[in-house]
């Protein structure tokens, strides 16, 4: 196995014949980004590379004494997210993350990692590690689209993918959305503007991005993990439980969200849910942004009892 490269504050491990370019081109590639990322200013992003780790900002709380399941799964996608970018294997399509433990708000390492670069297909995973233990794991999967000239014809307008054109809607002219109590003054809460319309559906987009760079996909997935507290709000009733935090989260989308706005794509999530009296749940979330649907995400809820 090649030494591992030093990327984005990370580890990236490259197994013989799975770079795509020369490794000396890829190594100097990889510092001359690295350079300039550690030498800019701290900015208001929620997270910050620092001494060859990851620096969160007090926004990346949650509610369980650690960092919130969106800041992690953002982080550990996003960084992916760049990586590929970089490599040229095309938008994100699906991602998984496994939430194994709270992860503390301090000085974390990320280890990303390729699977497979194929011809139009790549596969990365991520781990994230803090006090000398695995917090977090993500895997994520990358599609490069055919190339000009070499389109499918003939898919049925059923399931023929909407694109952009006219936006259906533009949620600055929604209300807020409404949370029963203030949340706590560091939270990813905090990091976002929430509305919601009148079939339910909360409309959220950052007021303060994870990165310098744009990662769409992650901040998708990273706004999906509100889910669980959508679904809990909307229902008007808090369950008799310490808690419900989700042990997974996983996110396919169609295409990335586009539209116009300060802080990225205004982002849709219509949520669902099937919880059970032992404990064990599950929370489903349609993806949109202003010009329709475009994905799906998941998550595995983990009912507490009640102290």
């Amino acid at each position: 196995m090649e030494p591992p490269i030093s990327y984005f504050g990370s580890s990236v491990l490259w197994s013989p014949g799975l770079a795509l370019r020369p490794v000396s081109t890829y190594v100097a590639d990889c510092l001359r980004k690295k350079e300039k990322l550690m030498n800019a200013p701290t900015t208001g992003t929620i997270f910050t590379p620092l001494e060859g780790k990851w620096h969160p900002a007090p926004e990346s709380m949650g509610p369980f004494g650690g960092m919130h399941g969106g800041a992690v799964s953002g982080l550990l996608t996003g960084e992916l997210e760049q990586i590929a970018g970089q490599a040229g294997h095309g938008p994100a399509i699906s991602a998984a993350v496994y939430l194994l433990r709270p992860a503390p708000a301090t000085l974390v390492e990320t280890r990303p990692v390729a699977v497979r670069e194929g011809g139009r297909v790549a596969v990365y995973e991520n781990e994230l590690w803090a006090n000398d233990k695995l917090q977090a794991k993500a895997s994520m999967c990358f599609l490069r689209g055919v190339p000009a000239g070499s389109e499918i014809t003939g898919i049925c307008d059923a399931i023929l993918g909407n694109m952009p054109g006219t936006p259906l809607l533009d949620p600055t002219d929604l209300p807020a959305w409404e949370f029963p109590r203030q949340p706590m003054a560091e939270s990813f809460l905090n990091a976002v503007d929430i509305r919601e319309d009148a079939d339910g559906t909360i409309w959220i987009r950052a007021t303060r991005p994870l990165f310098e760079e744009a990662t769409p996909f992650a901040s998708t997935i990273s706004f999906a993990d509100f889910s669980t507290l959508f679904t809990v709000v909307a229902t008007g009733g808090r369950p008799n439980a310490g808690g419900w935090p989700n042990a997974d989260l996983s996110m396919h989308l169609s295409r990335l969200p586009q539209g116009p706005g300060i802080g990225g794509p205004w982002i849709g999530i219509k949520t669902r849910s099937d919880w059970f009296p032992d404990g064990r749940g599950m929370t489903e979330s349609e993806i949109h942004d202003v010009y329709g649907r475009i994905g799906r995400s998941t998550q595995a809820v983990v009912l507490a009892p009640a102290p």
